[in-house]
């Protein structure tokens, strides 16, 4: 009986050890799942921002807490010297890199696309449009100024005709005729 004691409580340990890491990877995945969803939703992602990054920062949080209560366990295992812990520790620093070095990529490249989407979207080409406008500003501002004058050199033509002392009530003819605000001789 005193011999099963800690084999039933290493048994105990590692059962919830499990349990916890299938409640956090369903947690997980529940949370992938409404990310998902909300990238597609705007409003619904709105909603539920710090809900998400309150269950994801806790499922870091306790992955976190899981790997190092697993390698505080190895430590304690390495200072007994029990049989298995250095190639446990080879094992765990071998199988690290292989998920850190590939994270990071994979980090990376989501980081860029992300950037140059984000870019994307809201690339719309300012430059270029304000550039068409003040054109079109221009081009519409020179037309005014052509036909004010084209109308200013046939009042002036028109009151060229006229002797001096009949233009000012001419000229207020012309200026009316044409919808000019003012005119001066």
């Amino acid at each position: 009986m005193k011999g099963d004691s800690p084999r039933l409580a290493a048994l105990l340990r590692r059962r919830r050890i499990q349990y916890a890491l299938i409640i956090i990877l369903g947690l997980g995945a529940l949370a992938l799942y409404v990310l998902s969803l909300a990238t597609s939703d705007r409003e619904l992602f709105s909603r539920h921002y710090p809900i998400l990054l309150l269950v994801n920062g806790a499922l870091v949080l306790a992955l976190l807490g899981l790997v190092g209560y697993q390698l505080w366990t190895l430590l304690g295992k390495l200072r007994a010297r029990v049989f298995g812990a250095k190639l446990t520790l080879r094992l765990v620093v071998m199988l690290a890199l292989m998920a850190v070095v590939p994270g990071i990529l994979v980090y990376a490249l989501s980081v860029q696309f992300l950037v140059k989407s984000i870019d994307s979207w809201f690339d719309v080409r300012v430059d270029r449009a304000m550039e068409s406008s003040l054109r079109l500003g221009r081009s519409a501002l020179d037309n005014m100024l052509k036909d004010l004058n084209a109308k200013a050199d046939s009042m002036a033509f028109d009151l060229s005709e006229i002797p001096p002392a009949d233009q000012v009530p001419a000229l207020n003819q012309l200026r009316e005729r044409i919808g000019a605000q003012e005119a001066t001789l």
